[in-house]
């Protein structure tokens, strides 16, 4: 998906790029984690990204998975 088809400047495209960078981050962490209660921290820490940025990783989900 091109800048131009999600309708979004190059410097929004890069912000976004890094959103999925750092969720893919966390959740190799998450992964990695120990325990339960390391991995539910992780959880939550992808989840309050996933509020904040909904409305265009709905959009998006298709081409980053």
């Amino acid at each position: 998906m091109t800048w131009a088809q999600m309708k979004v400047d190059p410097a929004e495209l890069s912000r976004r790029q890094a959103v999925a960078v750092r969720i893919n981050r966390i959740w190799d962490k998450r992964n990695a984690a120990p325990d339960e209660k390391t991995r539910r921290r992780f959880d939550r820490q992808i989840g309050v990204i996933r509020k904040q940025e909904a409305g265009w990783l709905k959009d998006a989900a298709y081409f980053l998975y």
